[in-house]
């Protein structure tokens, strides 16, 4: 998955494969003592406004190639071109650094190599496209996702999706073989299907059910691109056609990690984003806060926006 091949030792299922020579190592070291940054070293990129333990709650520096990610009360990561080591000075909470290694840490690495990383639910549809799921939290992203494989469709990923581009167009990379719904959404889905959950995650805020996901060699064409309004005072689905200006900033700010990557190199980025807007359709879709009205939702994907 992602069409990169990793060596690390995580509980989550790990969007990647295996053999060969790793493209990527990821190494945990246990320490009593986090090391010492030197900042003369290190070009500060980012610097969050929130605090912790009176200290910045993520920042993140350069130094050549090289990158340091800091998140307070998770631990030191050193990102390089072929390896992340991570440095933890705390005992347990294995299930946050995996959320941050498997989301954050990827992400920048990932966009180190031009590719381009969302916030986003995706499934492919019965023409072998890829449909994107972008929002806010709490927008429905794995929810929309979790009702299309209900219905059939393959899972190609869930909350990263990761776009390669060659002359072709853009294609998407297959990610994680599992769902994390809320404990409310994912009951209310288990009334109505046999849902598989992941075992070993019983700290974990989530439920993770596991998805039928393309194969790791599927590379599907990106179709679409939906951006997900939940609304309570919208009554029925509704959608419209971004521009590219428009289309752009929506997608630089459903980016992963979007605020801790505006420094690493925007020239870059904003091409890369520029570009695929101006090729790959993206809508505004309105949806009503119902769960009810899955079958709507569905629909007006399938058919309106006409991605069916």
């Amino acid at each position: 998955g992602y069409r990169v091949r990793s060596h690390c030792e995580l509980r989550l299922p790990q969007p990647v494969t295996t053999g060969g020579q790793p493209d990527l190592t990821i190494v945990r070291r246990q320490v009593r003592v986090l090391p010492p940054v030197t900042s003369d070293r290190w070009k500060s990129l980012y610097v969050s406004p929130f605090r912790m333990h009176g200290r910045p709650r993520v920042t993140l520096r350069s130094f050549g190639r090289r990158l340091l990610l800091e998140v307070v009360g998770v631990g030191l990561f050193v990102i390089g071109d072929r390896s992340i080591h991570f440095y933890s000075d705390i005992e347990g909470g294995e299930y946050l650094a995996e959320k941050v290694i498997l989301g954050t840490v990827l992400t920048v690495w990932l966009e180190q190599r031009g590719h381009i990383v969302l916030h986003a639910a995706s499934v492919i549809d019965d023409t072998g496209g890829a449909i994107a799921f972008c929002g806010d939290s709490g927008a429905g992203k794995s929810t929309t996702a979790r009702s299309f494989t209900a219905r059939g469709y393959k899972l190609v990923t869930d909350d990263l999706l990761v776009i390669g581009a060659d002359e072709s167009g853009y294609s998407c990379r297959p990610g994680v073989p599992y769902i994390s719904l809320t404990p409310v959404t994912h009951d209310w889905f288990s009334k109505q299907l046999d849902l598989s959950l992941l075992d070993g995650l019983d700290d974990a805020p989530k439920r993770y059910s596991k998805a039928e996901r393309i194969e790791d060699s599927q590379q599907p064409p990106l179709k679409s691109i939906f951006i997900l309004n939940r609304n309570s005072e919208v009554e029925r689905c509704a959608y419209e056609r971004l521009r590219p200006a428009a289309a752009l900033i929506e997608m630089l700010k459903f980016g992963f990690a979007a605020v801790l990557m505006q420094n690493v190199d925007p020239g870059g980025r904003l091409r890369r984003y520029g570009d695929l807007v101006s090729t790959v359709p993206v809508y505004r879709l309105d949806v009503p806060d119902d769960m009810d009205r899955i079958d709507e939702l569905e629909r007006v994907v399938r058919t309106n926006a006409r991605c069916g």
